[in-house]
């Protein structure tokens, strides 16, 4: 019996004999289809754990450190997390307050930016493909978060201190409109580099052949990864007015990028194809389930209804 992937050069995905590795062909269908599955799981994992950085290490941490109360949080890797602070009997500075709001984007941001600095140091695909993916999640988080949340609370006249830019901009006495520029940045930025060494890594392990394919490459990969993330949040949470400016602000981003930095770049066309090792996809499926169950399992499908941890 013939292996179903298994169609010779050009058809996308086939094993590599007995070592049960993938090679992968970016011309076709099969090939992008595979890879953006890769992509979305691995999104899966990273948005969790990102999430994670901004409660506690971000909120959580900073609470703590000037004498306030940590005593809980609540992750999703795509509806609202939550942290669940107190402060202490004397209150906090306005500054401190400022900072507060501020430090969950801080270590989200700071969580995406060092991966990117160990991509030079690895060249095998499956490293490459992780920390680029974990980077990009974390830098969307907290760009269209920034983004987002900034044009929900101008739009809807929104002055709740629990919106993070609202909150910083009260503390700190900025006016609100400049977390849309500084969110705009914090997300295209990011976004057209990764996009880039995307491309890099991805042309030198497989056939991507001429500009389209590799247009085609991104928007199968993270548009779509993105897309299915925050309409499944919409779904456990449905707030048009927050989910609604994501998804226009995210997909618009992604889109324009994608066109823009495969206009730029000349894919590469290496001789040979290269490898997903059968071990690697298996390590991304366990880690998004276990990622799945932890979520479920340890916090609740939204936060209205999160039994989560408490300490």
């Amino acid at each position: 019996m013939s292996h179903p992937f298994r169609e010779g050069v050009g058809e996308g995905l086939y094993p590599r004999g007995l070592d049960g590795g993938y090679r992968l062909d970016l011309r076709s269908w099969r090939g992008r289809g595979f890879l953006a599955l890769l992509i979305f799981l691995l999104s899966w994992t990273s948005s969790f754990l990102s999430n994670s950085t901004h409660e506690v290490l971000g909120h959580g941490l900073a609470t703590l450190l000037f004498g306030g109360g940590f005593h809980g949080f609540y992750i999703s890797p795509i509806a609202t997390s939550a942290a669940y602070l107190s402060s202490p009997p004397q209150g906090f500075p306005s500054m401190v307050e400022g900072f507060i709001n501020a430090s969950g984007v801080l270590a989200q941001f700071i969580c995406g930016v060092l991966p990117l600095a160990l991509l030079s140091k690895y060249r095998g695909l499956p490293s490459r493909l992780t920390i680029l993916t974990c980077s990009l999640t974390a830098l969307l988080n907290t760009g269209t978060y920034l983004f987002d949340s900034t044009a929900t609370a101008l739009l809807y006249d929104i002055r709740s201190t629990a919106l993070d830019t609202v909150g910083m901009s009260i503390h700190w006495e900025i006016p609100l409109e400049t977390f849309l520029v500084i969110g705009f940045i914090a997300t295209s930025i990011p976004t057209y580099y990764i996009f880039t060494k995307f491309l890099e890594v991805v042309g030198e392990h497989s056939l991507i052949q001429g500009r389209w394919n590799a247009f085609l490459t991104l928007i199968t990969t993270f548009f779509t990864t993105r897309m299915i993330m925050i309409l499944s949040g919409f779904l456990l949470e449905p707030s048009p007015e927050f989910y609604l400016v994501e998804l226009a602000f995210t997909l618009s981003i992604l889109a324009s990028h994608a066109a823009l930095v495969s206009l730029r770049t000349k894919p590469a066309y290496p001789s040979t194809y290269g490898v997903i090792p059968a071990s690697f996809v298996n390590n991304v499926c366990l880690s998004s389930t276990l990622t799945t169950l932890l979520w479920i399992g340890a916090f609740g499908a939204t936060v209205d209804v999160a039994h989560g941890i408490f300490f």
